[in-house]
């Protein structure tokens, strides 16, 4: 087979690969579109699709009329194969295409509802604020999700993994036995993966991800993500679990009261009078974040052992899926990276050391700055 021939094969190849692609793509997109309420991207994927798929039959045409006189002087048996299977699976796509449009049309949004003053038409237009709205909705009124995270060098399988973290882990099992929880331990090897999956939609993520240059920011990180995409508990691997979840926090009046009355007052309150404390929303809408208190020193030397003199806990954390408060401290570590990263600082300390370096960029120290900030 001469050069032409070679040539052309290969511009085949090119083209059958362009509809295998084409024909992924529609099955994926087939297959995951109904638990996927994105059907804003889900017409631009199709309008992509169709796109490329209009390109091909192009160059299709394009390849056919200029091999002709090739054909007639060469072993033709391959390129006839590929042209076959070519036209198959191009029929393939078009006998489908009833069932795109089907898709289409019953995953199909208002647009306005996912613009703003700034005119925003296609979630390419979204800022990082708006992109993880858009992508990781709050929903207040839905119960917190009942996953437990935790991350370790290693899986728990491995022999490598600490006797006494698995003793820590089965506590988590233990408590919440029977409640449906189920318990995520993330290692190393395919936490890269996981983010890079999450997030695929949201670049500026994965970018701040892959510019962490310690694995103690990245664990920082990691459980803000989490919690953020998927909802759930997080808590670092040398902790206990000493209560099931689902008591943690309650906002339903019979908690609520008997606290109340126990706290110190001047006059004692009726059940009516404390009910008229609490917002009325808050006895009808489960807890989206739980938190707690690190640290509250009273001493002037705290700062040589904090970061903030009143810091938050962020070595567990229990949150709703796509909680504010969580994007805001996500989008600070973001900021606070490209700044870095920017000035070429991502392996230098600004601050005192390291450790208190890491508190700032990633840890609790910007952790409490959102949640004051906020709260």
């Amino acid at each position: 087979m001469n050069y032409n021939n070679i040539k052309i094969k290969n511009q085949y190849n090119n083209a059958n690969f362009s509809i295998n692609q084409l024909i992924l793509n529609f099955n994926r997109l087939r297959n995951n579109i109904n638990f996927k309420n994105n059907s804003l991207i889900s017409l631009l994927l199709i309008l992509t699709i169709s796109l490329i798929l209009f390109i091909s039959f192009l160059k299709l045409i394009f390849i056919r009329s200029n091999s002709s006189s090739f054909f007639s002087n060469s072993n033709s048996n391959d390129l006839n194969d590929i042209d076959n299977r070519v036209n198959l699976k191009t029929n393939y796509l078009l006998d489908n295409n009833s069932k795109f449009s089907n898709i289409l049309n019953n995953y199909r949004i208002n647009s306005n509802s996912l613009s703003s003053n700034k005119g925003i038409t296609s979630p390419s237009d979204l800022d990082l604020r708006e992109k993880l709205s858009f992508h990781f909705p709050y929903e207040p009124s839905k119960p917190l999700n009942n996953h437990i995270w935790q991350t370790w060098k290693v899986d728990i399988t491995n022999p490598k993994f600490p006797a006494n973290f698995k003793h820590f882990t089965k506590t988590w099992d233990t408590v919440n036995e029977g409640l449906g929880f189920n318990h995520y331990i993330i290692p190393d090897n395919v936490i890269d993966e996981l983010i890079t999956d999450l997030f695929t939609q949201v670049p500026e993520i994965i970018e701040t991800w892959n510019l962490l240059p310690k694995k103690i920011l990245k664990a920082d990180f990691f459980r803000y993500l989490i919690v953020f995409a998927r909802g759930g508990t997080y808590s670092d691997m040398d902790t206990l679990g000493l209560k099931p979840i689902k008591n943690w926090s309650n906002f339903d009046s019979d908690t609520l009261l008997p606290l109340l009355k126990n706290q110190d007052s001047l006059k004692p309150f009726t059940d009516d009078e404390l009910l008229k404390l609490i917002d009325p929303e808050n006895l009808q809408t489960p807890v989206g974040l739980t938190i707690g208190i690190e640290a509250d020193p009273d001493r002037s030397d705290w700062n040589e052992w904090y970061a903030r003199r009143i810091q938050f806990c962020q070595w567990t954390i229990q949150g709703k899926k796509g909680h504010p408060l969580l994007r805001e401290v996500i989008i600070r570590i973001v900021e606070e990276t490209k700044r870095k990263n920017s000035l070429g600082l991502l392996n230098k300390v600004e601050s005192k050391d390291t450790g208190s370096d890491i508190m700032q960029w990633t840890g609790p120290a910007i952790f409490t700055d959102v949640v004051q900030n906020i709260g």
